[in-house]
């Protein structure tokens, strides 16, 4: 039973009209360059194209599967950017499957007129049969994945891991500054329980101070005393209290040694 096999031309390609071709199994389709007998035509593989060798390559159809050989051709013959041999060498049979770039020949400048390139020819191989690994034809259009896919698949793979790497450095860099800032918030905070403990215990002692420097009889300098104590930064005294208890008990010490 024939298969029908399209080939498309791939935007870098010299230009082409798409081919279309039923290649029956064993028979073998013949590439190459378009001759005074032999035209180039929509059902055919024959291109007008310089680069190509009269008799290029051949493409067939053995057991499910399509195969590709070069045919001693001067600028050879490329699947997915494979050489398949080297000039004037014929190539063993390659394996081609549906999505597959293939290409004939190279890109020639010539030596007198450098201006003057002759394109190659780079086709997008697309056949109506999908081959198991048995190698018989397949029915499930699930394993319709092509070498390019495959490739394509392994480019975004590798792509999401290296992102991934990426956002864990960052994710680390971000807890370090988490932690290196709750670090320094807590010793903030500390730093201002001891400058608030501080002046606590600087505003007691001037005003012990004041009342030495006033002339009061002792009963008198008791009572300022007494009333200063008690009425001295209600809230600052109660935060100095829980903060820094030995700074609080220095007003009734100070009294005791009075009387």
């Amino acid at each position: 039973m024939a298969v029908k096999v399209v080939i498309r031309p791939h935007p870098k390609s010299h230009p082409f009209a798409e081919r279309e071709c039923y290649v029956n199994p064993h028979e073998q389709v013949k590439v190459g360059r378009s001759v005074a007998k032999v035209k180039a035509a929509t059902n055919n593989f024959i291109f007008d194209c310089k680069v190509l060798s009269r008799n290029h390559a051949v493409i067939w159809l053995d057991d499910g599967q399509f195969y590709i050989r070069d045919t001693k051709s001067s600028n050879g013959t490329f699947v997915n950017s494979h050489r398949l041999s080297r000039t004037g060498e014929e190539s063993a049979p390659v394996p081609i499957r549906d999505g597959d770039i293939v290409q004939f020949g190279v890109d020639v400048t010539e030596n007198q007129n450098r201006s003057v390139t002759h394109g190659c020819i780079i086709t997008t191989f697309h056949c109506d049969l999908d081959v198991k690994k048995s190698g018989n034809i397949a029915q499930d259009p699930m394993v319709d994945v092509s070498a390019r896919d495959l490739d394509e698949l392994a480019r975004i793979l590798i792509e999401t891991k290296q992102h991934q790497e990426v956002l864990d450095m960052k994710l680390s860099s971000v807890q370090g500054d988490i932690t290196e800032t709750k670090s320094e918030t807590q010793q903030a905070f500390k730093s201002f329980l001891d400058e608030d403990e501080l002046l606590s215990r600087i505003e007691m002692l001037e005003n012990q101070l004041l009342f030495y420097t006033q002339d009061l009889s002792e009963d008198c300098l008791h009572k300022q005393l007494t009333v200063s104590f008690a009425s001295l930064r209600p809230a600052g005294s109660a935060r100095a209290r829980a903060s820094c208890p030995t700074a609080c008990k220095t007003g009734p010490a100070f009294l005791a040694a009075l009387s």
